[in-house]
């Protein structure tokens, strides 16, 4: 036994057991991103940088993504013709940096690493029982900046952290993602309650992040991120609501303290004051959706996911020192449901749909979700309605439309899955194709004019575009 730690350290055998669960989880995950609207979007940029046209008409996602995910892909893209080969690398890209963010909190913290050679377990028992959880794994969907959150703030309280590298990180971070003002912001400024060290570290990133910040809405469209998130309308209307938290709010950074003091006491190992600053933030940042009655998305609490994976693989390292067999078991339990869900769960599929539009010159329109990967698919221009048909310009170009409108085709493919309704069902429409997944209504040109060039020029008017 020694013999093979020798050969094959901790760190060693933990990447070695993600290597061989990359390709159940990869192949699973990679299928879903195909055909993801959000994380293609980098693709639809990709594709404008190429052809010389202007970034200035995109509605970019609240958030932004430029770092990592949008530059990271982009470079990707750069030298691989292929976007699906450009995503494979990408996925790629995010799962080992996952590993890395992880393997430097464990490490950190005085955990042990090899119990990261379990986590690829508890990344299958998630993505079978709640696949929202495959948002760590996706592009813009906040997982790489989980993993970096606890990666950033295990690696601020090091015992010589590299303030230039990490500077490098959190400032493109903070400023493309402002969700991580609860993520990774207030749980640093918690742990400062303990320690001011990083006071200025954190007082110069988070000006650095602003002012970047503030830069990129000047040359980019980003909406309001989160609308109503962190504004006080709700309060307003509610004064005894609005004392009674002004009230809690020193009662529980009180308590905070306390607990950090307590702490220190007894000589406990700063691992529990960092737990406890993440699940805070974690904590804050779901109570900011429910009191501004959005409603709170799984992928909007992946650090605390990522530190119920990390529990739960200690506890199977726990496991398989003292019985290896019921470890065993245990593991391969998991496996075979993984597999039963996977099964179970199989998406329709387009091909067919596919198949039938390949070699045509032809438009179509479908829902949010589904307009960008026929797009991309096809490669013929759907453009995003909504359920009246109209234009729903959202993470998309408003030079879409008014391609659509130019095209010469006498016939537009209409998805009918996510726009039924009565705009829809009064289309004539001379034909249909069906596959397994869904529909393509068939309309002429004609009748599937439901905006003009004026509206859009109007639009673009009032709303500064």
């Amino acid at each position: 036994m020694n013999r093979t730690r020798a050969l094959w350290p901790e760190p060693g055998l933990a990447a070695l057991a993600w290597i061989l669960s990359g390709v159940v989880l990869l192949t699973q995950v990679h299928s879903h991103l195909l055909w993801n609207s959000d994380a293609l979007f980098g693709e639809s940029l990709a594709r404008a940088v190429f052809s010389g046209k202007s970034l200035a008409p995109f509605f970019f996602p609240p958030p932004g993504f430029f770092f990592p995910d949008l530059s990271v892909y982009l470079a990707f893209r750069l030298t691989i013709p292929d976007f699906r080969l450009a995503l494979s690398f990408h996925l790629v890209f995010q799962y080992l940096v996952l590993f890395f963010c992880l393997l430097v909190f464990q490490k950190t913290l005085g955990r042990p690493v090899l119990s990261l050679a379990f986590v690829p377990i508890g990344l299958l028992f998630c993505f079978s029982w709640f696949p929202e959880a495959q948002a760590l794994l996706l592009p813009l969907h906040h997982g790489i900046q989980a993993g970096l959150t606890l990666f950033l703030l295990s690696s601020v309280l090091g015992s010589k952290p590299d303030y230039l590298f990490l500077y490098l990180i959190i400032v493109p971070a903070l400023a493309s993602d402002p969700l991580l003002i609860t993520w990774l912001l207030i749980p640093g400024l918690l742990l400062l309650l303990q320690s001011r060290a990083p006071l200025r570290f954190w007082m110069v990133a988070v000006v650095l992040a602003a002012l970047l910040r503030y830069g990129l809405k000047r040359f980019f469209y980003l909406p309001d991120p989160f609308a109503g998130y962190l504004t006080t309308g709700f309060f307003l209307s509610r004064p005894h609501l609005a004392l009674f938290c002004l009230f809690m709010l020193p009662v529980f950074l009180l308590i905070l303290w306390r607990t950090f003091h307590l702490i220190s006491r007894i000589s406990i190992s700063r691992r529990l004051r960092v737990l406890l600053a993440i699940v805070s933030g974690q904590f804050i940042s779901v109570l900011f959706f429910i009191l501004n009655n959005q409603e709170v998305s799984l992928r909007y609490v992946l650090p605390l996911v990522l530190l119920f994976i990390l529990l739960a693989s200690e506890l199977l390292l726990w496991l398989w020192k003292r019985n290896r067999l019921v470890a065993l078991v245990i593991t391969g339990l998991i496996l075979g449901d993984h597999l039963m869900h996977r099964q179970q769960k199989s998406e329709g599929d387009w091909s067919a749909c596919l198949e039938a539009l390949a070699g045509k010159k032809t438009s179509g329109m479908a829902d949010s979700f589904k307009a960008r990967p026929f797009s991309l698919h096809s490669g013929q221009l759907f453009v995003q309605v909504d359920g009246a048909l109209r234009p729903h310009v959202w993470m998309n170009s408003y030079e879409d439309y008014y391609d659509f409108l130019r095209a010469p085709t006498q016939e537009v493919f209409v998805v009918r899955e996510g726009l039924e309704g009565p705009s829809l069902d009064q289309l004539p429409r001379p034909g249909t194709i069906s596959c397994s997944a869904g529909s393509l209504y068939i309309v002429r040109s004609d009748h599937a004019r439901f905006w003009t060039t004026e509206e859009l020029d109007l639009w673009r008017k009032l709303t500064g575009r």
